[in-house]
């Protein structure tokens, strides 16, 4: 969600916190007090090297440029040499960077749907405690009700 919010607010400096959280609120339903785990889930992804923060704004982080091959590296042909004497044109030079790249945007997604199954989990877990101590709770009440009526009876 957080980078949904991000690619589709894309400002030149990121976007706040608040703008997050309001783009967020907006597309899905979520609890009151989500605007603190946004915020922390945010700072955790800054320190994780996946966002950036520039004047207290996010924005997703920007793989770095590799420097431009020294004149000796260049070759006057118009393709570029590969290091095992493999030649590729611009083109596919162009298509590999976007395979990279979706490939990258891939792993996140994967990441993320395995951090939402764990989430899931988590939640499965809780509810089904949530389950044996209302059974507990009920039988409980059951023998407080019991004893109830035996000691009036006495």
């Amino acid at each position: 969600m957080i980078f949904e919010a991000l690619s589709t607010l894309a400002g030149s400096n990121g976007s706040d916190l608040y703008a997050i959280i309001s783009f967020i609120e907006q597309k899905h339903e979520v609890p009151q007090n989500y605007g603190q785990a946004i915020g922390e889930r945010l700072r955790k992804l800054v320190d994780q090297g996946k966002l950036e923060m520039v004047r207290n704004c996010f924005r997703i982080k920007t793989p770095v440029e590799a420097k431009p091959p020294s004149p000796e590296q260049t070759d006057s042909s118009p393709c570029q040499s590969l290091p095992s004497g493999i030649t590729a044109s611009h083109e596919s030079i162009v298509d590999a960077k976007e395979i990279a790249a979706l490939v990258a945007d891939l792993e996140h997604k994967s990441h993320l749907a395995a951090e939402a199954v764990k989430e899931a989990e988590k939640v499965s877990e809780l509810a089904e405690e949530a389950n044996a101590m209302l059974q507990k709770m009920e039988e409980i009440k059951e023998r407080c009700t019991t004893d109830k009526l035996i000691l009036s009876s006495q």
